[in-house]
């Protein structure tokens, strides 16, 4: 049976799916650790997990704020090209297009 762009698809998505699995356990076997070296070490738990959500807020911001960083580049590098276009028109003798 030959294999279909859905087929592929899918064994696409499995594999995303088994690697964000692993990170998810390894990002839980991190954060006990570190609870558990925080704790051990003589840090009151208030401020392990106050520290701990300031963090996670941050990487929060930082991960929804990406697509909008990406979007505003794309339409700054789409007008700064545009005019860059306009003005070599210009320069060849053809009339400027907004």
């Amino acid at each position: 049976m030959a294999e279909t762009d859905l087929d592929r698809a899918n064994a696409a998505r499995i594999k995303q799916l088994d690697t964000l699995d692993k990170l998810a356990q390894r990002f839980g076997q991190s954060l006990s650790t570190a609870l558990t070296r925080s704790l051990t070490s003589g840090r009151q738990l208030d401020g392990v997990l106050g520290s701990l959500g300031t963090r996670l807020a941050g990487t929060a911001v930082r991960a929804a704020l990406k697509p909008v960083r990406t979007g505003i580049t794309g339409l700054v590098n789409s007008l700064l090209g545009s005019a860059v276009g306009a003005d070599a028109a210009f320069a060849r003798g053809g009339v400027l297009q907004g």
